[in-house]
């Protein structure tokens, strides 16, 4: 196709006056992910749905006719009645689909970690998303160092060797867990206008539209004493299901 439908998106995202970081929080991705929609030719039909809906905007219609001016040399009688059948199921359920009520039909069951942490010295209590898959592995890791070497341990000790033994011996889900606490903190910061972030976090601001936020030299210390507490279930709309990593 000669459509790129990333830039159809950030277009549409700029015409409506929406920062990047709205738009990942309409569809549920973070921004990083945003800006590697940008990016892309071919999108997934069902993040493309989450798209549509955030932006009250159809972006299967330009493809469609695409396929049509495409396709309509080769077979036109069988090829476009398929994309026809395409552009009218599509444009046919805009209605229901944009309307607010539509997203109260279902919900998933999503599960979420509340983390303390101490960044250059001050405390945050915050709560980030995470693979699904990985909360199993979480709380086996978990109950498994709290089963062998803490313990009998003190709730100081556990606090300062909970973390560090897991990075050693689950690498991979403390990364998942770094990674998703510098996304937020990076969400915070770009929010933050009084100032309980930008004031005690090392930072650098973008230096245009095309930029975002990132973290400079900080001193984070990740606390998830208590863990089967700190696991929360919340509930989401079925169309906005987030992918996992």
């Amino acid at each position: 196709m000669h459509i790129n439908i990333g830039k159809l998106i950030k277009q549409e995202m700029i015409r409506q006056g929406l920062k990047p970081g709205e738009l990942a929080e309409r569809i549920w991705v973070t921004r990083t992910n945003i800006y590697s929609i940008f990016e892309r030719k071919s999108i997934d039909t069902e993040l493309l749905e989450r798209i549509c809906d955030a932006l009250h905007t159809n972006f299967f219609t330009p493809m469609a006719e695409e396929i049509s001016l495409k396709v309509g040399d080769n077979n036109p009688s069988d090829a476009l009645d398929e994309v026809n059948m395409l552009s009218f199921q599509v444009m046919g359920d805009d209605l229901q689909y944009f309307a607010p009520e539509d997203i109260e039909e279902g919900f998933q069951e999503v599960k979420r970690l509340v983390i303390s942490l101490s960044v250059n010295g001050s405390g945050f209590d915050e709560i980030i998303d995470l693979p699904q898959e990985l909360f199993p592995l979480l709380t086996y890791a978990y109950d498994c160092a709290m089963e062998g070497p803490l313990k009998g341990k003190s709730d100081e000790e556990i606090d300062s060797l909970l973390f560090p033994w897991l990075e050693i011996h689950h690498p991979k889900l403390t990364s998942a867990i770094k990674d998703a606490v510098n996304e937020m903190l990076l969400e915070r910061i770009a929010a933050d206008v009084e100032g309980e972030y930008r004031d005690y976090i090392d930072y650098n601001e973008p230096t245009s539209i095309d930029e975002w936020f990132s973290l400079g030299k900080n001193d984070i210390q990740y606390f998830i004493d208590d863990l089967h507490e700190r696991i929360q279930t919340v509930k989401r709309p079925l169309r906005w299901k987030p992918k996992s990593i």
